[in-house]
């Protein structure tokens, strides 16, 4: 009989993020729910580091991913009857005590998001929703590029800086990496060198460099150019070759991998990769498609309504 494992993504939900974790706890012989408080469950799994979900009773195992690092949590607290505690991040959490502090970030499957890549844009983007720090520097000098028409935008807000911007479905977002060859990003400045953007794992699989703040790239991944400032002269690297951009792709599923079973032996599991079939890809892949499709009906919706 397979142990349970629930993933809690109450907050909110990074379906890719999400995917990723339920291929790499089903390869570890887990049965994976969402959004179920499962007392019963052999391991709970808690994403965004949520300061929503506690369970005096829970006896389990906790696997709090703290990603986001927007909170200061107390785990020990919010389960303190808890078999185990692991907090799951790329730098120490700021309260540690009686947790086991694994430093990772998190599971990445590349399977499930590289494409065959045939054609590349090469004017950069920046998908994200418009984040409100009107004082940092970097946004300052992104906005500037965005005006210019220098870098095309996709996200929700933006009106909010006088910028027309369409959001993107997590599939569509997925498609436009394999589209592009370079990428901006732009992190919170609490963030910064404290942890990593998901764009940094999902650009560089489908051959997408990114261009990020310096001191973002705390993890060396493959394909991210840190720079000291956001200007037209990052724009030097537009004329990187198709054959570059396979060539970023096959090196980030090569550091994925690694980077994943490295997590999972820190965790103490034992993943079995032949347990993420073509099968359980192509459910999951469905999954982001469906999601696609809801979103844009409810887009339609809302533009007529």
């Amino acid at each position: 009989m397979k142990k349970i494992c629930s993933v809690m993504t109450c907050e909110y939900c990074d379906l890719d993020v999400y995917l990723n974790v339920k291929l790499f706890y089903e390869s570890a012989g887990y049965r994976v729910f969402r959004d179920k408080m499962l007392r019963n469950a052999d391991l709970l799994v808690i994403l965004r580091g949520s300061w929503e979900i506690s369970d005096h009773e829970y006896a389990g195992i906790v696997h709090a991913y703290d990603y986001v690092k927007e909170y200061k949590i107390d785990w020990k607290a919010r389960f303190p009857k808890a078999n185990k505690i692991f907090v799951i991040s790329p730098t120490p959490p700021e309260c540690s005590d009686g947790v086991t502090y694994v430093k990772g970030y998190l599971p990445v499957i590349p399977e499930l998001w590289q494409s065959q890549l045939k054609k590349k844009d090469s004017r950069p983007m920046h998908i994200s929703h418009f984040k409100p720090m009107a004082q940092d520097q970097c946004q300052q000098e992104l906005l500037k590029l965005i005006k210019s028409s220098l870098v095309r935008v996709y996200g929700k807000k933006w009106d909010k800086a006088g910028i027309k911007a369409k959001p993107l479905s997590y599939w569509q977002v997925n498609k436009m990496f394999a589209a592009s060859s370079i990428c901006y990003g732009l992190m919170y400045p609490y963030q910064r060198g404290k942890t990593l953007a998901g764009r940094m794992w999902q650009a560089p699989l489908q051959g997408c460099f990114v261009i990020s703040e310096a001191g973002t790239n705390i993890a060396g991944c493959p394909g991210v150019i840190e720079v000291s400032g956001f200007n037209a002269d990052n724009l030097a690297a537009n004329g990187v070759s198709i054959e570059k951009c396979r060539a970023l792709a096959a090196e980030a599923a090569k550091y994925w991998k690694t980077a994943t079973q490295i997590l999972a032996d820190e965790l103490g599991l034992k993943i079995s990769p032949e347990l993420i079939s073509n099968r359980s890809i192509s459910a999951c892949k469905r999954e982001l498609f469906l999601q696609h499709i809801i979103f844009v009906f409810n887009r339609t919706i809302e533009r007529i309504s």
